[in-house]
């Protein structure tokens, strides 16, 4: 056992460096002890709330490398850090005031993480920067409250931290030797560039993986990706290249328009008849897991399976925005992604064709009803360079209609389909075009009258004839299931 002393006036500056290097190496200790506590309970939130991987063993192996590369890359970055800062603070215990301060942003910072992976059960990358300040204080607001879990994820790591700090302090375990072998085997890692991520198809699934990812490592490694420089997609052309007739070798884009009809002959128009209505309704997270022929959790939208049935239905689909929100674009224009989603270009977004302006051209109204803020993700700026007659959002509503309970998203998918309905009964002139952007089916996952469609969720497990076993694992998301009925 080795003891950490206080610096002597004039102390060689090789003296002074080697007991600093020294105590980082020991309180450093300190924060893999933190660290693994908070993957224990990170472990335990995924043990209690979802179905256990099968490959748990594997799970756990990978998850404990995966934790440990990133603590030694994380030491890289944090001993310049503690060096200057130790330059600056003297003093009893400066040693563990600034490693405890450093490390606390580094633990503050894994909570956050996890805490997001328990609610949503995808760890979070760049997508974050998709996001304005305004939008995370709004998508915090609106979905995220603090748990038992949550705050045992943020409190119980910190509290082994200083703990061990003041341990380790007393009575390092590390010599100067031991200390700089450490240093030393996480600069070779860093240098290296070993991948502190379990390596992809390496367990069962792809939640098997996001489980033992470390969410820290994970959110770095996909934020370099997206800040780091762009590499250019090349290869031969598509086969669609020789197809296309195009006009200008100026404007290598411009081609000639010579596009078939391939869905006309499944609709029934009856000639001379006036237009249709048209009415688009965007389900928040409706996903293939839990709705339509062949969802492995049980279809648990029963009305939707039906119209489906007696529709133009596809049963795959590409996804070109990362979240519903963006989806307007997607949807509506098949407009590409850009940077960060087409509509993070605000005010600045390029002038487009979509079936908003196309229909609005042809005589039609268009309307756009939502229950949250228009200019979440630049909806209202989207909307508004496609000259739309009519755009609802939260402050829309007036006293009869229900918020969503416990939550600032807004109003409920009721209210909201209310709303619409109302309109259309003030404004039945012209053909029109609708889009309703539902809200409810996202986190806190409550809704008025919930009582009534959680009793509707275990008729639907009844009506699926689903065992004692498979009732009790969906029992853990009843309120995710009773938003979707």
């Amino acid at each position: 056992m080795v003891k950490l002393t206080a610096q002597a006036p004039g102390t060689p500056w090789p003296v002074r460096l080697g007991e600093r290097l020294t105590a980082f190496g020991n309180l450093s200790l300190a924060l893999l002890l933190a660290l693994l506590t908070g993957r224990l309970m990170e472990l335990s939130g995924v043990l209690m709330t979802t179905e256990v991987p099968r490959d748990v063993g594997m799970v756990i192996v990978a998850a404990l490398r995966s934790d440990l590369l990133l603590f030694l890359e994380l030491l890289v970055f944090l001993l310049p850090l503690f060096l200057a800062f130790r330059m600056i603070l003297r003093g009893k215990n400066a040693d563990v005031r600034v490693y405890g301060g450093l490390g606390s942003l580094v633990l503050i910072g894994a909570a956050a993480l996890s805490s997001y992976f328990l609610l949503s059960r995808v760890p979070l990358g760049s997508d974050l920067f998709g996001y304005s300040l305004s939008d995370i204080l709004t998508t915090a607001r609106g979905g995220y409250h603090f748990s038992a879990l949550s705050v045992a994820t943020l409190l119980l790591p910190l509290a082994v931290f200083w703990v061990a700090l003041r341990i380790f302090n007393r009575h390092p375990v590390l010599n100067a030797r031991a200390a700089l072998l450490l240093l030393g085997v996480a600069v070779t890692l860093a240098v290296s560039g070993v991948a502190s991520l379990p390596a992809r198809g390496a367990l069962r699934s792809e939640f098997a993986s996001n489980v033992a990812a470390n969410k820290a490592a994970f959110f770095i490694a996909d934020a370099f990706a997206h800040l780091g420089p762009s590499h250019p997609v090349t290869g031969r052309p598509p086969d669609t290249f020789a197809q296309f007739r195009y006009l200008d070798p100026q404007y290598p884009f411009l081609r000639g328009e010579d596009t078939h009809d391939v869905l006309g002959e499944y609709f029934n128009f009856e000639p001379g008849a006036p237009p249709p209505n048209i009415v688009f309704l965007g389900v928040e997270g409706l996903g293939r897991a839990f709705s339509g022929p062949g969802a492995y959790l049980g279809s648990f939208t029963p009305f939707l399976d039906e119209l489906a049935g007696k529709s133009l239905y596809f049963e795959n689909f590409l996804s070109s925005q990362g979240r519903t929100f963006a989806s307007l674009p997607s949807i509506l224009g098949s407009l590409p992604f850009g940077d960060q989603g087409f509509n993070s270009f605000g005010s600045r977004m390029p002038k487009s064709l979509t079936l908003l302006s196309i229909l609005k051209r042809s005589g039609y109204r268009t309307r756009f009803f939502c229950g949250t803020r228009l200019d979440f993700d630049h909806q209202g700026d989207f909307l508004e360079q496609q000259d739309i007659d009519l755009m609802v959002g939260i402050g829309d509503y007036d006293a009869s209609y229900y918020r969503l309970p416990g939550s600032d998203w807004g109003y409920a998918d009721k209210e909201i389909l209310r709303k619409a309905l109302l309109t259309e009964r003030d404004d039945s002139g012209r053909p029109y075009v609708d889009y309703v952007q539902t809200i409810s089916t996202h986190p806190r996952y409550a809704v008025p009258g919930q009582e009534e469609y959680l009793r509707l969720f275990e008729d639907r497990m009844r009506e699926l004839h689903f065992s004692e076993a498979e009732k009790a694992n969906h029992r853990q998301y009843r309120e995710i299931y009773s938003t979707i009925l």
